[in-house]
């Protein structure tokens, strides 16, 4: 799969869970995403703080000080590009649980840190990423399937080629309505 994304000029991501997969998948990535499950896997992050690679840092169910200690041990062992993801745990999340409001939230609290959106609504329209967008998510990540209609919930609230298209064309419909007074 790295390959075929290298090939095709598209960024490979894989979320390690265990420090032989994090040795393992170092080699082919540019970048770790720890997933919220590990984020008091203080190991883990040691590893992902020494790599010297930017760190996605999803923060779904975490408590502040939780997030904080994450913060430290990344930054103690070399992190300094680190950006932090809202995320609900819920597969899918139902709109009125996905609280972007925390991206804002998140910016304020953790300063120093970019902050993104891990998202697991169901497509739609896209709202719930151009929301995110609009408040200033630049790093957003989505489940990708090729057919929503395979069984699991991962491909239920996936996006498809077409859901992509879509996206790109609405959000750079928001930048340009949003324009650049400065």
């Amino acid at each position: 799969l790295a390959e075929t994304c290298q090939r095709t000029g598209i960024e490979f991501m894989s979320t390690a869970f265990d420090l032989d997969s994090f040795a393992y998948i170092d080699e082919i990535v540019n970048f770790h995403k720890i997933s919220s499950s590990d984020i008091t896997n203080y190991p883990l992050l040691k590893a992902a703080g020494m790599s010297g690679k930017p760190i996605y840092l999803s923060v779904g169910a975490s408590m502040d000080h939780e997030i904080t200690a994450a913060l430290d041990t990344l930054r103690a062992h070399g992190s300094e590009d680190i950006t932090l993801l809202h995320c609900v745990l819920n597969y899918p999340t139902d709109e009125a649980g996905a609280f972007l409001s925390n991206i804002n939230r998140l910016r304020t609290v953790f300063s120093g840190v970019e902050v993104g959106y891990s998202d697991h609504v169901i497509y739609g329209d896209g709202e719930a990423l151009c929301t995110a967008w609009t408040r200033g998510a630049r790093v957003i990540e989505k489940h990708f399937t090729m057919n929503k209609q395979i069984s699991g919930n991962d491909h239920l609230h996936s996006m498809d080629p077409s859901d992509i298209t879509h996206l790109i064309n609405r959000i750079y419909r928001i930048e340009g309505l949003s324009g650049d007074l400065s």
